[in-house]
This record gives C-alpha cells, structure tokens and sequence, in this order.
C-alpha cells in the first residue's frame, strides 16, 4: 500500500515550469484535484494529505533534484513506511511527450533524482511513474533540455498529461502497482 507520493522537481520560482519539475506539477495537480490543503512545510520537504480525506503523503522535496534522498529519506521515516510503500514521480526525457511508465522498482536510468533516492533509502525497490516529457534531439544537451520550459504545444498538451498522471497515481494507491501498470503502460492509456 502506497503511504507517500513524492514528486520530484527543483524549488524555485525558476524552475516551475520546467521539464524537470513534472514530477513536482503531478503532485501540486493532484492535491488540488482532491481539495487538500498543505499542512506542513519544512526545510527539506513541503507536504499535504496524511489524513482521514487521502492516507498518503503528497510531498515535494525542497532540495534540489539531485539531493532528493534526503527528504525521501527523512519522509519515510516521519511518515513511517518502507520504501516499496513510497511512489516516486519523475519526468522522463526517453519517453515521449505524456507517456507514463509506472514501475514496482527498477533502475534509475541516469536519473539524478533517483539516483538520490535510491541512495539515501539504500535500495531502488520503490515504485516509479515516469513521465515522458521527450523526444529530445540527438544534437541536444540533456542538462539544457530538462531544465528548459515546456514550449507553447506542450504546454497545451499539459493539463491533459497532468490529469493521466494523477488518475494513474491514484490507480496505484487504490488499486496497486500492478493495475496501474496495466492500464497505464500503453501508447495511448485510457
């Protein structure tokens, strides 16, 4: 049973709206969805749910993407679940535009974000949602990329993305990896 989603992203005004922070966007747009109010914010972390109208913990690390372990670390602790009870929420730049890949555990893909988590917990068995936010072209820099703004047709696409997100989030607090899986992991989910 999922007890934390944590989307991750980079704080900042800076960094909204970009590629990299999906993860922090699905979090935002799900705690909105289902009217809950952010009860706590601290140095690492800020946080919403944990309570009797949604059990899991919808958190956003206050670190940058590549030290996100260490509020995974601290959460899982605070809110008293394993790992594999913790639903990480990342962009994908393999994945094309809107895609998700929803995952019991697996490797981080070069995923600095990830990778600080996997760390920090001392495992990679976590579930995963990816989120496609590519294609990006071969002569691309990655670091450019993924720190980039949506440009004006993605941005459109968005709303739509962030909905499929969420209701896949929320298939896999209900209903478990495995049926978010399968209804998730196709071209075009329904």
């Amino acid at each position: 049973m999922i007890a934390l989603i944590l989307g991750l992203g980079n704080p900042g005004e800076r960094y909204r709206n970009t590629r990299h922070n999906i993860g922090f966007a699905v979090a935002e747009h799900l705690a909105v969805r289902l009217r809950l109010t952010k009860q706590n914010e601290q140095l690492l972390y800020t946080w919403t749910g944990g309570n009797d109208r949604f059990r899991p913990v919808i958190a956003r690390p206050q670190a940058f993407m590549n030290r996100s372990g260490l509020a995974a670390k601290v959460l899982l602790e605070r809110v008293g679940c394993l790992p594999q009870q913790m639903l990480v929420v990342v962009d994908d730049f393999h994945l094309p535009l809107g895609r998700l890949r929803v995952r019991r555990s697996g490797s981080d893909g070069g995923h600095n974000g990830l990778i600080s988590v996997a760390e920090q917990v001392g495992t990679r068995d976590f579930p995963r949602l990816r989120i496609g936010v590519g294609p990006i072209s071969e002569d691309s820099n990655v670091v450019d990329f993924v720190l980039g703004e949506f440009d004006r047709s993605e941005r459109e696409k968005l709303p739509k993305i962030l909905d499929m997100a969420a209701e896949a989030t929320l298939v896999t607090v209900t209903g478990g990896v495995q049926a978010a899986m399968e209804q998730f992991n196709r071209p075009n989910p329904a």
